[in-house]
């Protein structure tokens, strides 16, 4: 049997491809140790008002933080019965922060907090990677945003503990946001299998020696201003590919030597997959400017027209 994983550690590996997630532009977003050891704060406070109903000792700050998420949840008729409940399912398994009830419906509780007020909270809730923007949950493809990620969490907390519903709640440096359950996220996508290990009996056979494959070699990318003038540039792969953007759409991009030069398709198509690109863009020189063609491909994502 697979062992169970953390659902983040799922939702990094499994939706997210291993791929860093970044956001560009946001404000007033702290810094990331600081956020950390004041989450920890916030986490051990929720928890012992979730188990005893009481607000315990804490800094001014952490008290603070805990009235405004304690009047986000009676708004909201959400009461608290028990914190850091242990949950699993196919494979995958979480601490659910808090469990309680909203009216008569038993209601699963994600606490996450920020270090930014509530308006810069929700200025960069839906900003999407600039790494990779979007990703596919079942047969759809959604922006890769801090607010999907709490929503896959919290529908995995629902879903392993068979509750009706849930919440997400923010917990921001003046105030609490509380976002309910997002419909439409399908539950069989929660699943995490091993790789399977073929064990043959007896000895195994000799192996030949595997012909290494030659590495493509690309020219260095010219820049979208020179060789793909409707596209902007986000940055360049390892393989030499770039990754560009526009209207929201992402593609990768790469450039021949001569005007005769062939596109790299295997190279191209794994550097769409990694960063999650629709389009998949070859420029060549000519005689007079760069000649930037699209590739044609099996699946044609969003912005692929």
């Amino acid at each position: 049997m697979a062992p169970f994983i953390g659902v983040t550690r799922w939702i990094k590996e499994s939706v997210m491809k291993g791929v860093p997630f970044n956001r560009l532009g946001c404000k007033g977003q702290g810094k990331a140790n600081d956020g950390l050891r004041r989450g920890r704060v916030v986490d051990a406070m929720f928890k012992e008002w979730c188990n005893t109903g009481r607000v315990p000792e804490g800094k001014s700050w952490a008290r603070k933080r805990m009235a405004f998420i304690a009047a986000a949840l009676k708004n909201r008729n959400i009461s608290m019965e028990s914190a850091n409940v242990f949950v699993k399912h196919n494979g995958i398994k979480t601490h659910l922060d808090g469990l309680g009830w909203q009216g008569t419906k038993q209601c699963v509780v994600e606490l996450k907090t920020t270090q930014a007020t509530l308006a810069n909270h929700l200025a960069a809730y839906d900003v999407a990677c600039s790494n990779k923007p979007t990703f596919r949950i079942g047969h759809d493809v959604v922006p890769n945003c801090e607010r999907m990620h709490h929503q896959l969490q919290l529908a995995f907390g629902v879903l392993a503990a068979k509750a009706p519903t849930g919440v997400v709640v923010v917990s921001a440096s003046n105030g609490a946001a509380v976002y309910p359950l997002q419909a439409g996220i399908p539950t069989h996508i929660f699943k995490h299998v091993e790789p399977n290990r073929i064990k043959h009996a007896g000895a195994p056979a000799p192996k030949r020696a595997a012909k290494k494959a030659k590495a493509v070699k690309l020219p260095k990318w010219p820049g979208a201003s020179v060789a793909a003038k409707q596209w902007s540039d986000v940055r360049i792969l390892k393989s030499g590919v770039a990754v560009l953007t526009r209207d929201g759409c992402v593609a990768v991009a790469a450039a021949g030597r001569t005007a005769k030069a062939k596109p790299p398709k295997k190279l191209l198509a794994e550097a769409a997959k990694e960063v999650g690109a629709s389009v998949q863009l070859f420029a060549v020189p000519a005689v007079k400017a760069w000649r930037c063609y699209r590739i044609r491909q099996k699946y044609i994502g969003p912005c692929a027209n």
